[in-house]
């Protein structure tokens, strides 16, 4: 069994070795694991985060990953690993499962830069608690200042599309009691302060572009938008962060940074009448600098913090930030 600093990081990450027990591993450096409460809304509350080996095989990391948290919570079936995917021309995604579907109890992922030929990110979650792990990442992320935050014409990796692709991190469109939640989180959880009626919020009717993390771009998309930035301030909420919550418990980390919120949006209408279910409506973010994922369909809360937490996708590896401009689809831990 490996040893726990106080932080819940982990130095020597277990794997199982052929004589039987557990030893070292040699694809992961360092891994955090911890809770956190946006992903045990979707039903994933522990978050193994780790820091390979740039050299190490992205398949070797993988199933560290998913060992250890086998092992950690006595999970016995083996993994089915699927082929990787490939996304934004750049990254190899790889994926093991202990087979549950449509929801598997135990998720791993690994990374793989193409470009520098580099293994940036393992990690896995999985639906149960760990006792004692604390309920935020141990390490918040630093994130470099970029000499301009708007995405350009062609972002790198994007395929242009007539119509955005249909998806639900939810498995399905879940539905909508018709207000939006606003407040804070801190170390209590939640804390709900205000709410609106979505039939109260205007806007004005803007087009603006939508970039996915997968690799698929629309452009000029004619959005009926609602400024977040307005929306937050006159409710005096003012933090480093923002928790945006789905009503089928989809969640996201949002920066609230100037540049970010100058151009960052809640939606309730597409193409000159009421945003339909299939995109998010009744309401949903909008946010054209950063990736997809980052924009919340079903917008059920908007809390924000001074704390980072992963949502549901950084939870899988995906980018702390996802700023378009930079390409910032996958946290990179050799960077930390």
């Amino acid at each position: 069994m490996p040893t726990f600093t106080r932080n819940y990081t982990i130095q020597f990450p277990a794997v199982e070795d052929p004589e039987g027990g557990w030893g070292p591993g040699m694809a992961l450096e360092e891994c955090m694991l911890y809770t956190s409460w946006p992903s045990a809304l979707t039903g994933y509350p522990t978050i193994l985060d780790c820091a390979p080996q740039a050299s190490a095989d992205p398949s070797q990391a993988l199933m560290e990953a998913y060992n250890y948290l086998a092992m950690l919570h006595h999970v016995e079936k083996k993994p089915a690993t699927e082929t990787p995917e490939l996304i934004g021309g750049r990254y190899l995604v790889y994926k093991a499962t202990d087979g549950g579907k449509p929801k598997p109890f135990l998720e791993a992922r690994s990374v793989y830069d193409k470009r520098t030929g580099e293994t940036i990110w393992a990690g896995g979650v999985i639906q149960a608690l760990t006792p004692g792990a604390p309920r935020r990442p141990p390490k918040q992320p630093e994130l470099p200042e970029p000499d301009s935050i708007e995405a350009p014409p062609a972002p790198e990796g994007q395929k242009v599309i007539r119509k955005p692709v249909i998806y639900s991190a939810e498995g399905s469109f879940p539905g909508h009691n018709g207000k939006l939640l606003l407040g804070t989180y801190d170390e209590r959880g939640f804390q709900p302060t205000s709410e609106v009626r979505i039939s109260e919020i205007g806007g004005e009717w803007v087009e603006r572009d939508f970039h996915c993390v997968t690799g698929w771009s629309v452009g000029r998309i004619k959005w009926r938008l609602t400024r977040l930035g307005e929306i937050l301030s006159e409710r005096g909420l003012r933090g480093e962060w923002l928790i945006a919550v789905s009503s089928g418990g989809y969640t996201a980390s949002i920066p609230l940074k100037p540049g970010i919120l100058d151009d960052a949006y809640i939606a309730t209408g597409l193409n000159g009448g009421p945003l339909p279910l299939e995109h998010g409506g009744p309401i949903r973010l909008v946010i054209p600098v950063l990736y997809g994922w980052k924009s919340v369909k079903w917008l059920a809360g908007l809390f924000v913090s001074d704390l980072y937490l992963d949502g549901y996708w950084e939870a899988r590896g995906y980018h702390w930030r996802g700023l378009v401009a930079l390409s910032e689809r996958f946290k990179d831990r050799s960077m930390n």
